[in-house]
């Protein structure tokens, strides 16, 4: 009976946690955490098989790479918290594959979807971000003097939310081309 309703249903429930992952980067990490989860679980569901075809792949050794570096750095790491986090940030490189697994070839509408999705979702963060700046102009102008960013989503991380800007603008780019 479970395996009936996670092969009728798992599809959907990849779909909307890759949503909820995407809300999740601009509202809230418990959000981002707890879909991220789920996602996994979806995945681990998907049976051995599926799961062992991801070890073969060059991609997702190259990731798993990046998460063992700061692994075992810790081993001497005489700052634990540090270490914690650095491996933290790098933890769903190595789950979210997982979670892909499961998941046959996305449908093309769905693609375009969570691809909106993904663009709208930026594009209100970059929105609530200058309106941060149009309401404090003064002051965050004064903060630059002094090596300080403007707010942002995803934990006020600049660095992560360019990054994430940067690759909207290669999905736009896609979408466009595609028309």
């Amino acid at each position: 009976m479970l395996k009936l309703f996670y092969n009728r249903y798992s599809y959907a429930i990849a779909l909307f946690c890759i949503g909820a992952m995407f809300t999740g980067l601009l509202i809230s990490r418990a959000v981002l955490s707890m879909a991220l989860i789920l996602f996994v679980l979806n995945g681990a569901l998907a049976g051995k098989e599926k799961i062992k075809t991801i070890f073969n792949d060059r991609l997702y050794i190259s990731m798993l790479l990046l998460f063992i570096v700061p692994l075992v750095t810790g081993l001497w790491s005489s700052d634990m918290k540090s270490w914690w986090q650095a491996t933290e940030v790098k933890l769903p490189l190595v789950l979210l594959p997982l979670g892909f697994a499961a998941l046959p070839a996305i449908k093309k509408e769905h693609y375009d979807r969570l691809s909106r999705l993904f663009i709208l979702l930026l594009l209100s963060g970059t929105f609530w971000s200058t309106a941060q700046y149009i309401s404090n102009s003064d002051t965050i102008a004064e903060s630059y003097l002094r090596a300080k960013v403007i707010a942002t989503p995803f934990d006020r991380n600049h660095i992560y939310f360019s990054f994430t800007l940067a690759v909207a603008v290669l999905v736009l780019y896609k979408l466009f081309s595609q028309t």
